[in-house]
């Protein structure tokens, strides 16, 4: 009759061997429950016991309970000298670093920088597709990098105890779930009939400034035309263009013929409008 034991926050005891079995037997007593004979420091988990002979090698009275909180605490800290003690998870690693990834697109979005994501998403081709999956996967990339880097200083802890398939899971769901989110994006932000501004409109007239250059410049024979005029021209036709386009417009398929003739008459009224205005 030494054992003493904690039921529902009570403690009970001194029991006999047999009567802590009786307990565990009828499920009031679990693994993770405490136990403590005379000779113990403290309290121990029953699980870590492997068996209940051993008699007492004095006697003494069980120490106090410890309080709620102190158990908590002590549990806590356990659990991170535990998980200090093993290697790193690659899978863990990866998983972080897609959040990162994450958090760089919203910032780019944010940052008005959108446009470019938007425009990836919604061409869906080879190339576009595996341009916003590279910058989705390079933050994991890095972070298993410095996982397996860490791990190697580390050789002699234990592997992590986290289960690869279920990092791998969340990785593979998340990554799915990230590309549809954009393709979603691109759908929402060309679906909008206001003008374009801000970097989607630098990046518009960006894009038509040197078509309009070279194309000025084909066509100035026998015209004493500057370089520097022919630039002025093209930046305002761009200018002008831009203030006539919308974001769903920007998603035209240009080979279409009446999507031709819609470029072609909006060149040529800011053509006319640009050379009135630069006097040629």
């Amino acid at each position: 009759m030494i054992w003493h034991v904690i039921i529902d926050g009570e403690q009970r005891g001194p029991l006999s061997h047999d009567q802590v079995l009786e307990y565990l037997h009828s499920g009031q007593l679990v693994g993770h429950d405490l136990i403590w004979r005379p000779g113990f420091r403290d309290w121990k988990p029953i699980s870590e016991l492997a068996d209940f002979w051993q008699p007492p090698k004095r006697e003494s009275l069980p120490p106090p309970l410890p309080a709620p909180a102190e158990r908590a605490e002590h549990d806590d800290t356990q659990t991170v000298a535990v998980v200090a003690d093993r290697k790193w998870s690659l899978w863990g690693a990866t998983n972080i670093g897609l959040m990162v990834s994450v958090f760089v697109l919203s910032l780019q979005i944010a940052s008005g920088r959108g446009f470019e994501l938007a425009n990836y998403a919604q061409t869906a081709s080879a190339e576009t597709v595996m341009y916003l999956a590279g910058q989705i996967i390079a933050a994991p990339l890095i972070f298993v990098i410095v996982a397996m880097v860490v791990n190697i200083f580390r050789w002699r802890l234990p592997a992590s105890d986290a289960r690869a398939i279920k990092g791998a899971t969340v990785f593979v769901i998340s990554f799915v779930g990230i590309g549809m989110l954009l393709a979603l994006y691109g759908q929402w932000f060309f679906s909008s009939t206001e003008r374009i501004s801000g970097a989607t409109r630098d990046y518009a007239m960006k894009s038509m400034q040197p078509v309009c250059v070279r194309r000025q410049m084909s066509l100035r024979q026998g015209q004493n035309l500057s370089d520097e005029q022919i630039s002025k021209y093209c930046q305002c036709v761009g200018i002008h263009i831009a203030d006539n386009t919308t974001y769903k417009g920007l998603t035209r398929d240009s080979n279409a013929p009446d999507v031709v003739e819609y470029l072609k008459r909006q060149a040529e009224t800011a053509g006319r409008e640009c050379r009135t205005w630069m006097g040629l």
